[in-house]
């Protein structure tokens, strides 16, 4: 069996004609029931997903790929598929002293200090501090001043745990009966995945949030998992989350993200339209590169003055 989960989104300026698909939030991609897949099931999965596809009049298909998974066979000739960064993973294999070797060393000097100043390791399987971890979640979010798309209500995280139960974790880090980091991590088939995390400002400085992700280390160890997918930066991005990760592993995997028009005669109608829309409104494509180009975020376009100067609306903008 192959499942490739998406979503479909009208494209509002056809009148609901023509939809487009996207890949759930995450590493996503194909799945597989087996290791090895016959190539005569690839090709029926291709000829019938374009079918579909086609069939409800999706003319443009994005997907997130899985950096572990080797998913990207799966639809080989479909369209394009493009590097666009790295993740970390801690192979839990190794024994534990080899995994502590590869820690920055600044990292195993801050874990050990917070350990003996008394903080320690909880995992929350009864869900009693889930309320405490959507504030810090929250407060993280707004520190560092996520896009919306990051924000998840309290709903969502309520589904999360009634439906992924018990592959989904929640743990944290307490200090004098205080959680102040947390994390929420899923496991399935001998892979534990880091999805979110959160500090509390106040502790920021003591940097709780190593210790959380050392603890989850071990604990996975015990359990007799295989691999700890830290993920990478915003974006797939060099950035300074991605630093973070690097500190605790030397293990990199290569991260790709998946691009196919399906009807480029539409495609390119409607991404006329859309930079037509634009121009009317001041604004312009942020990138050229992004994918659907219909659907990237716009910038102003600024117009300049005889003395060089950009002009602004009443506003101020």
């Amino acid at each position: 069996m192959i499942a490739l989960p998406l979503l479909l989104r009208p494209i509002d300026d056809t009148a609901g004609e023509c939809w487009d698909a996207t890949s759930i939030y995450g590493y996503a991609g194909p799945v597989v029931s087996h290791k090895e897949i016959p190539r005569t099931v690839v090709r029926n999965f291709q000829q019938a997903l374009h079918g579909c596809l086609r069939e409800k009049r999706v003319i443009s298909l994005f997907s997130r790929l899985h950096p572990l998974l080797g998913n990207e066979e799966m639809i080989a000739g479909l369209g394009g598929q493009l590097d666009c960064g790295e993740t970390i993973s801690i192979n839990l294999r190794l024994s534990t002293s080899e995994q502590e070797n590869k820690i920055r060393d600044s990292y195993r000097k801050q874990i050990k200090k917070l350990r003996r100043s008394g903080y320690s390791f909880v995992h929350d399987v009864k869900l009693e501090y889930i309320s405490d971890f959507v504030d810090i979640y929250a407060d993280t979010m707004r520190r560092v001043d996520a896009h919306e798309r990051y924000f998840f209500s309290r709903s969502y995280f309520d589904e999360l745990f009634e439906r992924l139960r018990p592959n989904v974790h929640l743990m944290f880090v307490f200090h004098e009966g205080i959680p102040v980091a947390g994390g929420i991590f899923i496991v399935h088939r001998g892979i534990v995945q880091y999805h979110l995390s959160g500090t509390r400002s106040d502790s920021l400085h003591v940097a709780p949030g190593k210790m959380l992700l050392d603890e989850v280390r071990l604990w996975a160890c015990a359990q007799g998992y295989e691999t700890f997918h830290l993920g990478g930066g915003v974006g797939g991005r060099r950035d300074s989350l991605f630093g973070f990760k690097k500190g605790f592993s030397d293990c990199i995997h290569s991260f790709s993200v998946w691009q196919w028009v399906l009807d480029c005669e539409m495609y390119e109608a409607v991404c006329r339209r859309r930079a037509q829309v634009n121009l009317c409104n001041g604004v312009r494509a942020a990138s050229a590169s992004f994918f659907p180009l219909y659907r990237s975020p716009v910038v102003r376009e600024w117009k300049l003055l005889k003395n060089g100067l950009p002009s602004f609306d009443e506003e101020g903008r």
